[in-house]
């Protein structure tokens, strides 16, 4: 990972920290999104192909999670590494900044992340708690949009960091 986007991606733990609370408590404890998913997807597609890029940003995400609140340590890490390194195979074949790449791409993941954590529970003897049809309705809108706008803010912040492209040093 470059050294800028290393450091984006300690802000927006950061920022997934604070905001997962936050959901809950105004959602009433349903999960609508999930911004440790859209922080490892964002995270792992950023700059192409890269599969440890993604594995780092997958783990470092999914690690995160398990500290902060985990029934059962390194659930959220092997489902965040699975959805980050999928995330990267299929980012590269998607065409790049589109907002239905984003779309695609944190929907997508929001499921995977589901299927994952239900196979842990069959493979492990313990029944973790799946979302509901409803609930994962909700989780896979709430976590489109959020993607949707992290993803632009990503862009936005590339963008401005080119040469070339507004700022005066590239000039």
């Amino acid at each position: 990972m470059s050294g800028l986007r290393t450091l984006l991606l300690v802000p927006a733990l950061a920022a997934a920290v604070i905001v997962e609370p936050l959901v809950l408590r105004l959602s009433g404890g349903v999960r609508v999104v999930d911004p440790f998913l859209v922080v490892a997807v964002a995270f792992a597609v950023r700059g192409g192909e890269s599969k440890q890029r993604a594995l780092l940003c997958g783990g470092l995400t999914g690690l995160t999670q398990d500290f902060l609140a985990s029934g059962v340590f390194g659930v959220h890490y092997l489902s965040k590494l699975v959805v980050a390194y999928v995330a990267s195979l299929v980012g590269g074949r998607l065409i790049p900044g589109q907002p239905l790449t984003a779309g695609v791409l944190v929907g997508g993941g929001a499921l995977l992340e589901q299927i994952v954590v239900l196979l842990l529970g069959v493979l492990l003897g313990s029944a973790f708690r799946a979302q509901g049809l409803g609930e994962l309705a909700l989780c896979l809108v709430g976590n489109i949009l959020a993607g949707l706008m992290v993803f632009w803010l990503l862009d936005r912040v590339g963008r401005s960091r080119r040469p070339g492209s507004g700022s005066l040093r590239g000039r």
